[in-house]
């Protein structure tokens, strides 16, 4: 959009993640270029980063590129860089490459991509109905977000107070996406309509995984939290 080159651009350093377990052992990227617009409802953040491979299937061994962005829960406050802790929670947004995927694919990314080779029996889609055939995939019925094949976000939200506390928000509608060109990512990831006026973060941090760097979970690229003013706010 055009209104994302009038809109101020910092690099944030990124450093790897060593104050916990699982650490990163080395720093995969160094920089994250960054980007903040809101419309007095919506805020969003463009983060880009140079990464020259597109890791966007999971398997054995393998994992996706990713990016967050975290702010306050609570208007004043800066929590621990550690994703929160308790008393002082953050809200996340999280976009995986594997669920871009799963959006372009319309739900048609699964086993048969990861593994071409792979021979399998009988699906239980095959051969019975709808509504019993959704009893074999467990984690579909009972609303795992990282079991659903049907996605119209790549973008999941999360809070948190501390490491190991992250909690899906079932009811959010967060909206973003990502494009790679020859050089890297460019993701935006836009926060649902809020009150900004009113609960307007001061300050925000982000993260970065490297599929091809073997990065998950903990083990990722960061940058410490950074000012954020809204202008009109």
């Amino acid at each position: 959009a055009p209104a994302w080159r009038e809109a101020p651009e910092l690099v944030a350093p990124l450093l790897a993640q060593r104050l916990v377990p699982p650490a990163v052992p080395y720093l995969g990227v160094a920089d994250l270029r960054l980007r903040a617009l809101h419309d007095g409802r919506r805020l969003s953040f463009l983060l880009a980063w140079e990464d020259e491979t597109v890791e966007d299937l999971d398997g054995i061994g393998a994992y996706h590129d990713a990016a967050a962005v975290m702010i306050p829960a609570a208007r004043g406050q800066r929590p621990p860089v550690t994703m929160g802790a308790p008393g002082a929670p953050v809200d996340i947004l999280q976009w995986r490459a594997t669920w871009q995927r799963d959006v372009a694919s319309q739900g048609k990314t699964g086993v048969d991509q990861i593994y071409p080779r792979v021979v399998h029996d009988v699906m239980p889609d095959d051969v019975l109905p709808p509504e019993a055939a959704a009893l074999y995939w467990v984690g579909r019925a009972a609303g795992n977000p990282l079991s659903q094949t049907i996605r119209r976000t790549p973008v999941e939200r999360v809070v948190a107070e501390g490491f190991g506390s992250t909690t899906h928000v079932a009811d959010a509608r967060p909206e973003g996406g990502g494009v790679h060109d020859d050089a890297g990512w460019s993701v935006v990831l836009t926060y649902p309509p809020a009150e900004l006026a009113v609960a307007a973060p001061a300050a925000a941090s982000f993260a970065v995984w490297l599929g091809s760097e073997e990065n998950r979970g903990g083990r990722k690229q960061y940058a410490d939290w950074v000012q954020l003013r809204l202008e009109g706010l």
